[in-house]
């Protein structure tokens, strides 16, 4: 029953950064449950091209004109029994990682654990906030009314001291008092 080799397909929409560290640990996963990883990169303008190592997929210069869209792994075992492609994809606008499976149900949902695991640290602080665009326009819009606000205070201050002063100006002045007051002063002394 267990012996089977079922299929597991499933793309996750969220933001995400491969750096070094992070590539390298799902190739030693890959490497390590499954056996050898083939690397490939689709770049911007639709050419791709496979890699050998991660090393050689880390060297790569990646220039603006031949940037990396995607990144895709791929590892399977000797007895065919057993695969794995993940892919990177940025191409379609929105940031995606795709995961496909194949293995003996035990195998699979311990291997399908421990990608995840790699995969959940590949995830920026903004993912929550790129995933609903009106959260994200929720996010810009707070951010300009408070940088709004500073500079409104700052003109109402600039206002204020153009019309009034400072505070040192003011309790510096001579108090004019009106002609009828200064009369009832008089009679005080």
């Amino acid at each position: 029953m267990y012996d089977q080799t079922i299929h597991y397909s499933k793309t996750l929409w969220n933001a995400f950064v491969v750096d070094d560290c992070k590539l390298k640990n799902l190739t030693k996963l890959l490497q390590d449950r499954i056996g050898d990883v083939t690397f490939s990169a689709e770049f911007v303008h639709g050419v791709s091209r496979r890699f050998e190592t991660v090393g050689d997929l880390i060297d790569y210069e990646n220039p603006k004109s031949k940037e990396i869209l995607n990144i895709c792994l791929h590892a399977e075992s000797d007895d065919l029994k057993t695969s794995a492609r993940i892919s990177f994809l940025r191409a379609s606008g929105s940031p995606a990682i795709s995961i496909s499976l194949d293995a003996c149900e035990i195998v699979l949902f311990k291997l399908l654990d421990e990608i995840q695991d790699v995969i959940r640290g590949m995830r920026p602080w903004y993912d929550v906030v790129s995933r609903y665009p009106s959260v994200y326009s929720l996010v810009i819009a707070c951010f300009g009314v408070l940088i709004g606000g500073i500079f409104w205070i700052e003109e109402i201050e600039e206002y204020i001291k153009g019309v009034i002063g400072t505070f040192e100006d003011v309790s510096r002045r001579r108090i004019k008092l009106p002609p009828s007051f200064r009369q009832q002063l008089r009679i005080f002394k």
